[in-house]
């Protein structure tokens, strides 16, 4: 699978509302143990809604691969173990979870070399440490949510010219455009097409470009 990118190069010092999300900051001012915002909000540009989908992104689809590492230490399939904690490895550097990104190098380079006591030893602490850390992001995200009080713009139907903005974005692999022509269309309560703004959120989380980029909508 190709990794996503995020090709809008931009300053924190820009005026772009992008970048101060609320004046206490990131997620209101969250604190999460095990991933340095500071430092994920740079690698994505100082884009805080970009970012804070591809943290949503992260504590969905990171489970699945902490289940399919647990099934193939019972089954002794070691090669596609290294494969799934590679995956981990990459997107938790990607976000700035540094610590969960040098676990799962560990335990990938034991399964290479095919150290069995190591992964047998290490693997459950690994997993409980990584599902606390994808729970803290859950949670961050949802209160922060939930705080929200702005009422959305009506509109008669999503904005053509935002859709294919998120088709080409889909046909780049690019996740800070996807994102970005995500966050217009969810800006507003549309008479009609507001189901499919919900399976276009739910295509983009989880990185399922392909589809949309068939025109999905």
């Amino acid at each position: 699978m190709m990794k996503p990118t995020n090709t809008n190069k931009r300053s924190r010092d820009d005026s772009d509302e992008l970048y101060v999300e609320s004046e206490s900051g990131f997620l209101g001012g969250a604190n999460i143990d095990g991933i340095d915002l500071d430092e994920g909000l740079r690698r994505f540009n100082y884009d805080a809604p970009t970012y804070a989908g591809i943290l949503r992104s992260y504590a969905t689809y990171t489970r699945p691969l902490l289940d399919a590492m647990q099934k193939c230490l019972a089954d002794g399939n070691y090669a596609e173990y290294a494969i799934n904690a590679h995956g981990i490895k990459g997107s938790s550097f990607g976000i700035g979870a540094d610590g969960a990104g040098l676990g799962a190098e560990y335990l990938e380079h034991a399964a290479k070399a095919g150290k069995t006591d190591t992964l047998t030893a290490e693997n459950e602490a690994f997993a409980k440490s990584i599902k606390d850390l994808l729970d803290a992001i859950e949670n961050a995200l949802d209160v922060h949510e939930r705080g929200k009080t702005s009422v959305k713009e009506k509109a008669r139907e999503p904005d053509p010219a935002v859709l294919l903005e998120l088709l080409e974005a889909c046909r780049l692999y690019d996740a800070g455009r996807v994102e970005s022509a995500m966050e217009k269309l969810e800006s507003y309560e549309y008479e009609r097409g507001n189901d499919l703004i919900s399976r276009l959120r739910e295509q983009a989380d989880s990185m399922n470009y392909g589809e949309i980029a068939r025109g999905g909508f």
